[in-house]
């Protein structure tokens, strides 16, 4: 089939699949129960042995079999196979069945950072105990970083585009960004878009290393606490969400249940050392870019009903996301409501801005706040007084996600409710 057969130029790009693998529930129901009831996703470690710190936001009894299948896993990592169950789940509930008249028709974009540390760890090891010559050659295609969206392609039999999107803490909305050009310029008419990240040993050491882990620097009470002047850094975490994308046309021709409409998606690089001297150039180019992505969405500020932030619970992170909430938001009158996701499933670094997308279509589509648990002790440094800290009915028309992260990464995505939904 020709591209300009199906070219969706100009149109508007819907979201009609939800696959979750979260801390706080696998599948999108237990992940939407979840974030609704504040549930938390933070217990003591059991994938490797860790004293202190103990927590992280693991995701616990994951048979990947009960998912995808009697199929043989032996060389398949955690990443991939939880990568493999949310884009299962997405299909699902996005009802794409892949034939061979459509699999060129479908890509795959995915954001991950971390995925394969894990298996060039066990693979390096393996050679430097037995050599060379009795490494285990199963695991050396998951050594490259783009080895779990390759996966979803063998399994599902998708022939369209695959791309890895790395961009740190913002690889999930960037992940989205080219998964929106890919279907408007015509490449493919769905992507299964989303992004992941794998708990191992390696980065949780390196993270703690770095005293970024809460209880890494001290012996005080392990905490996920974002705009709370007790945090003492993030808990990890891990997981997977893909999201079915299309044209709201086709989605629209097809009786799709459409979760969210694509409105604005920016993004941008600041080369600097993300710490206290830079935070305000961050935020005043993150402010600037977010600004310009609502103006161009012709979508005025009150009308925006959630901003789902991405702050972890580490100072520079709070401080920031604060700062360009007031930058933003500072005209408003009475602000505009506030939840961070973070404080239930962890910093997962690439999958987080994913969980923000997901936690987004959450409350658009039950026209719900969730809640940001954790917040007793007031921060002047990063006060936000919108944080929505109770579960509440409310009406959602859009929905801001951002993402400032370590290195200088941007990006922004504003997400509307279909009206005709």
């Amino acid at each position: 089939m020709k591209k300009d057969m199906y070219s969706n130029q100009g149109q508007k790009i819907a979201i009609t699949g939800i696959g979750v693998v979260s801390p706080i529930g696998i599948g999108k129901d237990a992940f939407f129960e979840g974030l609704e009831n504040g549930r938390s996703g933070f217990r003591p470690v059991s994938l490797f042995a860790s004293e202190r710190p103990r927590l992280a936001a693991e995701i616990h009894n994951f048979d990947p079999k009960t998912y995808l299948g009697d199929i043989s896993v032996r060389n398949l990592d955690r990443t991939t196979t939880m990568l493999l169950t949310a884009a299962k789940l997405a299909m699902e509930d996005g009802r794409l069945t892949v034939t061979e008249e459509n699999a060129t028709e479908i890509g795959i974009v995915i954001g991950s950072t971390m995925g394969s540390i894990s298996s060039v760890s066990k693979f390096d090891r393996d050679v430097l105990k037995n050599g060379y010559k009795n490494a285990n050659p199963g695991v050396f295609p998951s050594l490259v970083m783009c080895a779990a969206a390759s996966q979803v392609s063998i399994k599902f039999g998708i022939k369209g585009m695959i791309s890895t999107i790395s961009s740190g803490y913002a690889s999930g909305l960037d992940a989205m960004g080219y998964a929106i050009m890919a279907i408007e310029t015509g490449k493919v008419k769905r992507v299964l878009v989303g992004a992941v990240e794998e708990l191992c040993e390696e980065i949780y050491r390196g993270f703690a290393k770095l005293g970024l882990l809460a209880g890494s620097t001290s012996k005080r009470e392990e905490l996920c606490s974002p705009f709370d002047r007790r945090r003492n850094g993030f808990i990890l975490g891990e997981g997977a969400v893909v999201f079915q994308m299309e044209s709201l046309e086709d989605a629209r021709k097809r009786g799709a249940h459409v979760y969210a409409v694509v409105n604005e998606y920016s993004s941008h690089f600041i080369q600097l050392k993300f710490d206290r001297r830079n935070i305000d150039r961050m935020v005043t180019d993150s402010a600037r870019l977010v600004s310009d992505s609502i103006a161009n969405a012709r979508i005025a500020k009150d009308e925006i009903d959630l901003v789902v932030s991405g702050a972890n619970s580490t100072l520079y992170g709070d401080i920031c996301d604060a700062e360009l909430y007031k930058r933003i938001f500072s005209d408003v009158e009475n602000g505009v409501p506030v939840s961070a996701v973070k404080s239930l499933v962890g910093e997962g670094f690439s999958v987080s801005s994913g969980f923000q997308i997901a936690a987004a279509l959450y409350a658009l589509d039950k026209q719900r706040l969730f809640p940001t648990p954790n917040l007793e002790v007031t921060d002047d440094r990063c006060h936000m007084p919108t944080l929505v800290q109770k579960g509440v009915q409310a009406q959602v028309r859009n929905c801001l996600v951002y993402s400032t992260g370590l290195g200088g990464s941007i990006a922004s995505l504003l997400l509307s409710r279909d009206q005709r939904q």
